[in-house]
């Protein structure tokens, strides 16, 4: 666990990477029901009904670094943006990340380079959190604006005067400023 955490994950599967053949390993995890309650609670959505995840934990050839692969699969219930009407949706996120012991030494001292991949990330008392990289990678992927099928956002002009004079924009002004000046010799 990652000992900057002041409160308990809410889906937390820790594995030793110490010792790992170099074919890897392979785990599947799932999330509880309450687990998945929690992780519903943690991204703000309606519900998290089923997570499942799928990795393989492979020592890299050069250096400290450990590459985690596999897929996340959740069955999950959002809010409509225009409705509020739940929408129920399946996230499919792939996994490919490294990770790294040298990656918590030096989290703060981190210089950037875009051009290059991500950096790794740090591995904790020789231990990866694979349900924290699942749940990770759950947010990553859930929709930023359901929308139900029938769903039709209608802006209502109920409390608006057509009557009413509207103040021109300062564009206007520009343009009617600029037509009088073109017509003038």
């Amino acid at each position: 666990m990652n000992p900057e955490l002041s409160h308990p994950l809410e889906f937390s599967r820790p594995v030793a990477v110490d010792g790992l053949p170099q074919s890897g390993r392979k785990w599947t995890i799932e999330a509880t029901p309450e687990e998945c309650a929690r992780l519903a609670r943690r991204f703000g959505i309606l519900a998290v009904n089923a997570l499942t995840a799928t990795f393989t934990v492979k020592p890299v050839s050069h250096g400290d670094v450990i590459r985690v692969t596999g897929t996340m699969t959740a069955d999950v219930v959002q809010a409509c943006v225009a409705t509020l009407t739940p929408v129920e949706q399946r996230v499919v996120e792939d996994i490919d990340l490294p990770f790294s012991e040298t990656a918590a030494e030096t989290q703060g001292d981190i210089d950037m380079d875009l051009s290059l991949d991500d950096p790794p990330e740090p591995i904790y008392d020789g231990k990866v959190d694979l349900g924290e990289v699942a749940a990770e990678h759950l947010a990553l992927g859930l929709d930023p604006f359901p929308r139900a099928d029938n769903a039709e956002f209608i802006v209502s002009s109920e409390g608006c005067d057509d009557s009413e004079e509207r103040t021109p924009s300062p564009f206007a002004k520009l343009e009617a400023l600029k037509k009088k000046n073109s017509s003038q010799p």
